[in-house]
């Protein structure tokens, strides 16, 4: 759970490996600030981590949980009080010096842009708000290594003009349903709808989380009457949190009150003498 949810302006697509590099140091950094000393911050995440993991157990009690991009372990550890007994977090090494929420021999210090090491077969596989930190070449071969993790895989990530630091490879939810189903998992959405009602919920979350379960295997109680059919993907999956829509119209207006300071007039495409006449 890596994702900051500030309302800093981000890239939606893929950059070079230069400035990527350097995106990906900078949102390091400024995850590390977060959370290094304030516990306000850590209070808040253990929240959401506490509720997507209740939501979760009312389907099901995985015993062995792998968390890929695990951040601080939040996620983990909400999951261990409810009766996981086998946690793996893999992160990056911005996580080095901070306290974390699971015992440090769970961890592995991994580099996320490239492929993972032998992590074994898990009840479950998490990756919530990390991919978009990763490379667009990476999607493919990540959601590929979360199915041979587990048949059921926990899975969000930042939709296009999401906002947030170091997102370089933003895509809308029926992208990575599509990934999925590649490798036999079934797209359900059992949980964005729950989250979205809980007025203390990232956005994020409740916008983008979703289970995929391998086509064949067995389907949580509850869970079978929310799988979304591949056809019906693009139509249903896309969602954009009001929350999130409202923070980018602040930006948007904050953009144009700064240019009629400077004297400029935006001009909106399509009107007269605007881009697209």
């Amino acid at each position: 759970m890596t994702d900051e949810g500030r309302e800093t302006p981000a890239p939606d697509a893929p950059r070079g490996d230069a400035l990527h590099g350097a995106a990906a140091r900078d949102a390091a950094e400024a995850y590390r600030r977060m959370f290094d000393g304030h516990d306000r911050e850590r209070v808040r995440r253990a929240g959401w981590a506490a509720a997507i993991a209740g939501a979760l157990t009312d389907h099901f009690r995985p015993r062995s949980v792998v968390d890929i991009g695990c951040g601080l372990g939040f996620f983990l550890a909400a999951m261990g009080g409810r009766g996981a007994d086998r946690l793996t977090g893999v992160d990056a090494d911005w996580v080095e010096g901070l306290p974390t929420e699971i015992p440090r021999d769970r961890y592995l210090l991994h580099d996320l842009e490239t492929p993972l090491p032998d992590l074994g077969r898990h009840d479950l596989a998490a990756c919530l708000e990390v991919a978009e930190h990763l490379g667009a070449a990476r999607g493919p071969s990540l959601v590929a290594e979360l199915t041979a993790l587990s048949d059921v895989v926990l899975f969000s990530a930042a939709i296009p003009g999401q906002g947030g630091r170091g997102h370089v490879n933003c895509r809308w939810q029926s992208y990575w349903a599509g990934l999925f189903a590649e490798h036999g998992h079934a797209c359900y959405d059992p949980y964005r709808r729950r989250l979205a009602a809980m007025p203390d919920m990232a956005p994020w979350f409740a916008q983008n989380l979703l289970l995929f379960v391998r086509e064949g295997g067995a389907v949580p109680d509850g869970i079978a009457p929310h799988r979304i059919a591949p056809q019906a993907a693009d139509m249903v999956l896309p969602l954009v949190h009001t929350r999130l829509l409202r923070a980018r119209e602040r930006r948007f207006r904050a953009a144009v009150r700064q240019l009629e300071a400077a004297g400029l007039r935006f001009v909106p495409p399509g009107a007269a003498g605007g881009p697209d006449t």
